[in-house]
This record gives structure tokens, sequence and C-alpha cells, in this order.
């Protein structure tokens, strides 16, 4: 997890933001596990980040790593505008709507990373998105998804509702018509493996919800 200067960080790249936006930015800074999510992306090379939010992991991903360029995308356009007040160079790009439609990106990157997105998608859209975010990966390539896992008794729906007053009350989350959309991370290392990762699932003991992370390295072309 982030401590308070690496958040600190981090929120300084963003010129213009307001008290209550920087608070909100620095609060949720503190919950990600940044560190743990990079352990398994490449050094070098693109990455793209799926439903890329307020751009924060761009952010302190370019921030650590000189040699990475990181691809944002996300279809919410009052999360696009905050992110794209970040000031970090042109190795951070940051793009709104669906990747799958830009024709800006590389056609191939050594890396992926989904974080907290694919609850909010149907499951068949999951599937869509992780099969086609495969394809674009290079062999040798890493894919890491960070998830809850909603089988997780009290926790779990504690996230939920969280979740849900994110999306639904404060309207600061987008979602694609579900809140309910998250699989077990076994499920969805089991999904990738069937595309051609190897995969492993890491839990995630001191993440705020009962999270985990989905690590695969793609075997085949």
């Amino acid at each position: 997890m982030l401590d308070q200067a690496q958040a600190q960080a981090v929120s300084a790249a963003y010129r213009g933001l307001g008290a209550v936006e920087r608070a909100h930015l620095v609060r949720r800074l503190l919950r990600c596990p940044f560190d743990e999510i990079a352990a398994f992306l490449p050094r070098r090379g693109d990455i793209l980040d799926l439903g890329c939010g307020f751009g924060h992991f761009g952010v302190w991903l370019v921030q650590r790593r000189p040699g990475v360029r990181v691809w944002g995308c996300d279809p919410d356009p009052a999360k696009i505008a905050v992110a794209r007040r970040a000031e970090v160079g042109q190795r951070l790009r940051l793009y709104l709507g669906d990747c799958r439609r830009l024709e800006e990106l590389p056609p191939r990157v050594d890396g992926v990373a989904v974080i907290d997105v694919l609850y909010l998608m149907p499951p068949r859209e999951q599937e869509e998105l992780l099969s086609w975010a495969v394809a674009r990966l290079r062999p040798g390539g890493r894919l890491v998804i960070k998830t809850v896992d909603p089988a997780q008794g009290v926790r779990s729906l504690l996230a939920l509702a969280q979740e849900w007053i994110m999306v639904h009350l404060l309207r600061r989350t987008l979602s694609s018509g579900t809140i309910t959309g998250g699989r077990p991370p076994r499920y969805y290392a089991e999904f990738l493996e069937r595309l051609g990762l190897s995969c492993r699932v890491i839990p995630l003991p001191h993440n705020p919800t009962p999270a985990a992370l989905v690590a695969g390295v793609k075997e085949r072309p």
C-alpha cells in the first residue's frame, strides 16, 4: 500500500484540483496496493491501464519507472477530465472511451493492468475485454487483475455497499449496468489460462476490502 508521502507525490502531479478533489484522490491512493500490482508488470515497455479512472496508477508508475509508457482509457468523462490534469510528460497518455476503439494504441503491449474494473461489467463483457487484452499482449507479456473476492462473507457485502454508494448515490463511479459482476479470482485465472496465460492468484490480506490479484504471463502467441 502507498504511504502518505507517496500518495502526496502522486497528487502533486495534478494541477488545479480543489481541496475536496485532492483529498478524495489522496484517500483513494492510500487504499491502492500499487506496489503489489506493479511487481507483476514489466519494468520497461508499453503498459495498458484498462479503466484507468483518475489516472493515478499511471502517474505513480511513470514517476517510478523511467522505462515505461502508460496508455490509460476510461469511459467516464469526469474521471478522464481529472486524469488529464496530471503533468508527468508524454509517457502517460490518457483517452476517453473504450480502449478497443482507439487507433492510437500500439499494436502490441508489454503489460495490461485491470484494477477494480471488472465488477462493473456483466460477465460476458468481462470475458470479451479480457480476450481482447490477451490478444494485444506480446508473447511474454503480463496481465494483472485486481478484484474483490465476492465470496468473503460480510467483508464482501461491505465492499459491495461501498460501491453502491459510489455508483448510485455519489455518482463518482460509472457502471456498465451492474456492480455485482465480480467473480472469484480463481474464475479469472482459469479463464486466462484457457487463453494461453500462466496464472497465479495472490491474496491481498492488508487491503481494506477482501481483494486479490490475478497475475498472468502470456506463454502462447
